[in-house]
């Protein structure tokens, strides 16, 4: 054992965190783990030390390497997997990969130097708001191992992004249309207005027929290439004897478009060039700006292709193992399942035993003893020992697969207000056109037709409902996108209405109102003579702090609770053994730290000196610290709660009197099975838990959240998922929820004001097509500023 000499404060060279227990390179710089050091070496090896420069200038420091993922990337330069998810282009293949860790300005630094560390890397390019690195290799290289290893071990954990090029090809296109119809739009209209204005300024004769023949031959680009789209969605609609906002627009075009160029021929003073002009560009406008509002709501396909990761070995005919993708298993295969690894198929354990967390399954952080012959379900985690499986059900036929595959099939009922507003705007449209021709017949016979005309056109200008229509999509797509950037993923618009309309709030207990994770609870010093040369965290800290197992990780948490400066412990010999604890010799001293069974929900650890018991530890899943204060402000809101679990009744009751649930309203020891029929009969109720179990009980619910697992999994069998399981989200939502509903309102209320508006000053004549083409697409942008204005900030529930 050596000894550190005492110092009150030291930095880790690496991620300026203060350093416990430290390690040191060659040159005596000091490291707070194992990572930070190993990286420190690499980026000196790589003539990289501006990297800390950088984050000194800044004031940003990266974090902690505290556990470089074991994760193999083999995989990466098989053929088939190089095709699905490279890019080739020019004759250099080019790969992107979503970096866990990422988050600020030295980081975009050192990533984007990785050709200096890897000679395959031509270009290392990272899209630092999206955490998404693309690497682009050298001329004769396709191998993309060398390059994700490296930057595992920056701490930077990659995971590839499956190539959506074509998809993403044609939303650039398509965007690139919609900004060159509004660019011809816009120009044609500036120009229009030039020549209009001269016209009403008293340009006559010669001067007034050239202008007007310009104004023409300018209108053309606008009426038969800017305003296609509005013609392709009204010919769509009628075609399938329905009524969209697409319609009047076209009407107001096409007509206003015929009578100008007919009166244009006649020579008559009046032609509507510039209104029709105006009325393109400010609806293509006002549309591309509701585009790229929506653009920041889910893209689910990003999000699949960053959570479906990992591999899995599986043996070959001659007996050694290979690294293969979960979906290149095969019926039949025999896999060996590492510790910590999920387990990817249904089998049957051929050799060796472990203990298997089944909580993906049953929605409780218990881990099952599994010996040799038990059979293993797909998404369990395996926890403590390597085992041989052989592959009976893969996929979609696995149990969990069959699941995830009846759930996906459910339908899901159209948005109450998507309903109404598409109702509202159908039988608005129907009735302008009839107003507008009884405008023009009526209007004819009191004050003329140029009057009239001009009367019905401005009034099918004035009163297309874009405003109307854009009012709940807009709303829901920029909650939708403010929940994401909060970690928040919502599955549909409908599921923002039903959460806002819950009264019924239903937890599961494991995960959510817990930590879902070990902590000590209790730590016993049995013989105090043990620790005569070094404490007992320090020894906990040597002992512990090598081990990934989680019951490892709270000791190590617990040897640094309150933040001492530990020695550092130099173990002779140290071994852990899967399944069993940790075995270590220090001065011809021999350790052990092992687990035994408590009868109850807690772990017991033990660890001895020679045989002889010196310490002992309780360790039990512990409540967040938000969740009592959440409670109260839920009961305060007038919420009803229940506490549903399959943990053990006397757990269960006095998890919920902690945290002040109504006792009548709490179970436990309930099956999947039972949470669904008590969830069925609640009415506006949200069901909170984090198992692919509850699944049963999601769909009970009128709405669901799912606060821990896999995403893809969870957003199947849910209509929400949280990235991160923390009950201030969950607060955050349900405000999100709430004032979506109260910003569609408000839209709805002044969108219906401003037609109804509108259309009488038309009939009455007070605006002409020219002012109406300028107010209605001022609606939508009005409609746009209100959402914007009422959503930007997250706040939670009070």
């Amino acid at each position: 054992m050596t000894k550190s000499p005492t110092i009150e404060k030291t930095m880790c060279k690496h991620c300026n965190e203060t350093v416990m227990a430290p390690f040191h390179d060659d040159s005596h710089n000091v490291f707070c783990c194992q990572g930070c050091l190993s990286v420190y070496q690499i980026l000196k090896a790589g003539n990289l030390e501006k990297f800390y420069r950088i984050q000194k200038e800044t004031g940003e420091y990266t974090k902690p390497v505290t556990q470089i993922e074991d994760t193999h990337f083999d995989y990466l330069n098989r053929e088939d997997f190089l095709h699905q998810y490279g890019e080739k282009k020019d004759g250099l293949w080019s790969m992107s990969f979503y970096l866990k860790g990422v988050h600020c300005l030295a980081c975009l630094w050192l990533i984007e130097k990785l050709p200096q560390v890897v000679d395959e890397v031509k270009e290392s390019r990272l899209n630092m708001g999206k955490s998404l690195v693309t690497l682009t290799l050298n001329p004769g290289q396709k191998e993309f191992k060398r390059a994700a290893e490296t930057l595992n071990r920056l701490g930077y954990s990659p995971f590839p992004i499956s190539n959506q090029d074509e998809l993403e090809k044609q939303k650039l296109k398509e965007e690139r249309s919609l900004l060159l119809r509004i660019g011809v739009a816009g120009f044609s209209m500036m120009n229009i207005m030039l020549y209009t204005g001269s016209v009403y300024a008293g340009a006559d004769g010669a001067w007034f027929k050239s202008f007007g023949l310009l104004s023409f031959a300018l209108s053309l680009p606008v009426v038969f290439y800017s305003a296609q789209p509005f013609y392709h969605s009204a010919l769509y609609a009628l075609k399938g004897k329905r009524v969209n906002i697409d319609i009047p627009l076209t009407l107001a075009i096409v007509l206003g478009f015929s009578i100008s160029t007919v009166f244009l021929w006649q020579g008559k003073e009046y032609y509507y060039y510039d209104s029709i002009a105006t009325l393109t560009f400010l609806i293509l406008l006002s549309r591309f700006f509701l585009r790229k509002v929506q653009q920041t709501s889910l893209n689910k396909n990003d999000l699949v292709g960053i959570f479906q990761r990992g591999t899995t070995q599986r043996r070959k005919p001659q007996g050694d193992f290979e690294h293969v993708l979960s979906h290149q298993i095969n019926e039949g295969d025999i896999l060996k399942v590492m510790p910590n690894q999920v387990f990817p198929c249904d089998g049957k354990i051929i050799e060796g035993k472990t203990r298997v967390n089944l909580s993906t399954l049953t929605g409780e952080s218990q881990n099952i003893p599994h010996p040799k012959g038990s059979q293993i379900f797909m998404g369990t985690l395996n926890v403590s020992a390597p085992v041989l499986i052989k592959a009976q059900k893969v996929g979609e036929e696995s149990r969990l697969g069959l699941l995830l595959k009846e759930l996906e099939h459910q339908h899901k009922k159209d948005s109450h207000y998507n309903y109404l507003t598409d109702r509202v705007s159908k039988y608005f449209v129907q009735s302008v056109l009839i107003l507008s021709i009884l405008t023009l017949i009526i209007t004819t016979w009191l004050s003329g037709f140029q009057i009239a005309l001009e009367n019905a056109l401005a009034l099918i200008i004035v009163t297309c409902p874009c405003a109307l229509g854009l009012a709940t999509p807009l709303t829901f797509s920029r909650i939708m996108g403010l929940g994401q950037k909060k970690g928040i993923i919502i599955k549909s618009e409908e599921v923002l209405e039903r959460v806002a309309k819950s009264k019924n709030i239903i937890f599961d207990k494991t995960g959510t109102l817990t930590k879902g994770e070990y902590v000590v609870t209790e730590a016993h010093i049995l013989n105090p003579q043990a620790f005569s040369a070094f404490s007992p965290e320090e020894l906990i800290f040597a002992l512990e702090g090598k081990s990934s197992h989680p019951i490892a990780k709270a000791l190590v948490d617990w040897s640094k609770r309150e933040g001492k400066y530990l020695n550092t412990i130099i173990l002779d010999s140290y071994e852990e053994i899967l399944g069993r604890g940790i075995k270590a010799t220090l001065n011809h001293d021999h350790y052990e730290a092992f687990s035994v069974e408590s009868g109850n929900e807690n772990a017991t650890v033990l660890i001895k000196k020679n045989d002889i018991a010196i310490m002992s530890f309780t360790l039990r899943d512990e409540i967040k610290p938000e969740a009592k204060n959440f409670i109260q402000t839920l009961k305060k809101n007038h919420y009803n709660l229940y506490l549903f679990s399959g943990d053990k009744k006397n757990i269960v009751s006095d998890i919920a009197h902690k945290l002040g649930f109504p006792s009548h309203q709490v179970e436990g020891e309930m099956t999947p099975e039972d949470k669904a029929n008590k969830v069925n009969p609640l009415k506006d109720s949200l069901f909170i838990g984090d198992g692919a179990n509850d699944s049963l009980a999601f769909h009970q619910a009128d709405a669901s959240i799912a606060t821990h697992g896999s995403v893809e999994v969870s957003l199947r069998v849910a209509d929400i998922f949280l990235t991160q399981p923390n009950l201030h989200h969950i607060s955050e939502l349900l405000f999100l929820a709430k004032r979506a509903l109260k910003i569609i309102k408000l839209n709805l209320g002044f969108s219906l004001a401003y037609n109804l508006t509108g259309a009488l000053l038309a009939i009455l004549g007070f605006i002409g097509p020219l002012e109406a083409a300028v107010l209605m697409p001022l609606s939508s942008l009005t409609v746009l500023g209100i959402t914007l204005l009422g959503t930007r900030e997250v706040k939670e529930i009070k």
